[in-house]
């Protein structure tokens, strides 16, 4: 029998972490940079111009506008979605935006603003877990969601909601005047509904996510990409951002989901995956 000492096991547990960090993907170069908040200019340029975003031109990476929590919850995979799911931290989680840019090698992207591939995320998640000191720890708790599910016995969908003869998938990254952008495909987004063309149902189900200010998850079965149109009443006033108005108004959209998209909108509590933030420290400037 082979005996194998404690510090024979202890040696062999280091080896295997130095090599595991060592296999994790990284940025050749990696600037980040706390971005100064823009004035509060008016109109729809303004809008997207402050509008967070991560893209890839060629294997050049570059994310704007983007706060740590936006970041945290881009690098963790797709079961993190909302901002309820990450737990813990400082005020500047959702306060301070930060603007990145990197080169990510033997990477090249198929056109200018396409969407960024799992490889640089797990670039990015190694350069926000060193950057900015980050330690999390992953659990399960249970949260207050919205499940996404078909309304009518017979699956019939509404007038709102049609398979799409398009794709626009694609050009989810893509602005006007760049390579790949098509103009139907640009969603049309109001304060009192949405309208989107050759989408998937997780672009509407961040929709409600934002609207809603709740975790939603799709139990509606669909796949492939949809025609969205959706309208729902606003209340006169939101002034104060009063609870009995934020009620009408997400009673507003729970009617609109139904009448024009033959969905429904379910509350209930879930085991939901969520990040405890251990850790975290504003990046140094470089």
């Amino acid at each position: 029998m082979v005996r194998t000492s404690a510090a024979g096991v202890l040696a062999v547990f280091v080896g295997l972490s130095v090599s595991a960090q060592e296999a994790r993907p990284t940025f050749e170069v990696a600037s980040v940079k706390a971005q100064p908040q823009e004035s509060s200019a008016d109109g729809l340029a303004a809008a997207i111009a402050q509008a967070p975003y991560m893209r890839l031109d060629g294997n050049r990476f570059k994310a704007a506008n983007m706060t740590a929590a936006r970041l945290i919850l881009e690098t963790h995979g797709r079961d993190y979605v909302h901002r309820d799911q990450i737990q813990g931290g400082p005020d500047w989680l959702d306060q301070e935006r930060f603007q990145i840019e990197a080169v990510a090698p033997a990477v090249e992207s198929s056109r200018a603003g396409s969407a960024v591939p799992d490889s640089v995320r797990g670039m990015l998640r190694n350069l926000v877990d060193t950057r900015f000191s980050l330690r999390v720890s992953h659990e399960m708790r249970e949260l207050p969601v919205y499940t996404l599910v078909r309304a009518r016995k017979d699956g019939q969908l509404g007038a709102g909601l049609r398979a799409s003869k398009e794709d626009c998938t694609t050009t989810v990254d893509a602005r006007p005047g760049e390579p790949g952008f098509r103009n139907e495909c640009l969603p049309r987004v109001r304060i009192d509904g949405i309208k989107l063309v050759g989408r998937p149902m997780d672009e509407l189900v961040r929709f409600l996510m934002g609207r809603l200010g709740r975790l939603v998850i799709d139990e509606t079965g669909l796949t492939g990409t949809f025609d969205v149109e959706l309208s729902y009443e606003v209340p006169k006033t939101l002034a104060g951002n009063s609870r009995a108005a934020v009620a009408e108004f997400s009673a507003g959209i729970f009617t609109g989901v139904q009448e024009d998209l033959g969905l429904r909108l379910e509350s209930k509590p879930r085991p939901i995956p969520v990040l405890v933030i251990q850790h975290i420290e504003r990046p140094s400037p470089n």
